[in-house]
C-alpha cells in the first residue's frame, strides 16, 4: 500500500512537469536567440514593452477638412493598435470618419471609414497599422457637429521594424470581416 502512495505522489509531481515541458518547445532563427513556443507554435512573448507605447492626439474643427495628426516619431516606427474617436457637441446621425495614411487624405491611402454617429467610437487594428519614422496619420470627418478629437495608440517600434507604411485595405465599422 506504501508503495501505491509513493507511486501517486510522485505521479502527481512529474505529470505536470512533463506536461509543461510537452506544451512548450524553443524556436531557433539563423542569426539570433531561441523563443519560447507553444507545440501549436503560438509565440508566448508579450506584445510590447510597457516602456514603448504612446498616444497621440490629433483635432479636426471643421466637418469635410482634412487635419494631420503629428508624427509620434522622427526616428522610430509606430504601430497603431487602436484609434479612439470622440465627437464633439450633440448627438448626430450620418457621421463618418476617415483615416487616412500619411498626409492630404488622399482616397487612395484610407485605412479605415469609421461610422462615428456623433458618439465616441474605439476602432481596432489588429494585429496593427505600421507607421515608418515621420510617418502621419490624417483625418477628414464628415458629419453635422463641427469638431472631432482622434487619439491614435500603439507603440513605437525601431525603424527598420516599421520602414513603410502598412499596405491599404479598407475596412469599414460595417464589415466583420476587418476585425
Amino acid at each position: 500500500m506504501g508503495w501505491v502512495i509513493v507511486g501517486l505522489v510522485a505521479g502527481l509531481v512529474l505529470v505536470p512537469t512533463a506536461a509543461v515541458a510537452a506544451t512548450l518547445m524553443v524556436l531557433h532563427g539563423a542569426n539570433g536567440p531561441g523563443v519560447n513556443a507553444t507545440n501549436a507554435n503560438q509565440l508566448l512573448t508579450a506584445e510590447a514593452p510597457p516602456s514603448t507605447w504612446v498616444s497621440e492626439y490629433g483635432w479636426n474643427d471643421a466637418a469635410g477638412t482634412c487635419s494631420n495628426l503629428p508624427a509620434v516619431s522622427k526616428t522610430r516606427g509606430f504601430v497603431v493598435k487602436q484609434i479612439n474617436i470622440d465627437v464633439l457637441g450633440t448627438e448626430a446621425d450620418d457621421s463618418v470618419v476617415y483615416i487616412y495614411r500619411g498626409t492630404g487624405c488622399s482616397s487612395k491611402n484610407t485605412v479605415a471609414e469609421v461610422d462615428a454617429n456623433g458618439a465616441n467610437v474605439v476602432y481596432p487594428f489588429d494585429p496593427g497599422l505600421a507607421l515608418p519614422a515621420k510617418g502621419q496619420l490624417s483625418i477628414l470627418y464628415n458629419g453635422p457637429v463641427s469638431q472631432v478629437r482622434v487619439q491614435a495608440l500603439g507603440y513605437t517600434v525601431p525603424a527598420s521594424d516599421a520602414p513603410a507604411y502598412t499596405p491599404v485595405v479598407v475596412c469599414t465599422t460595417a464589415v466583420s470581416a476587418c476585425g
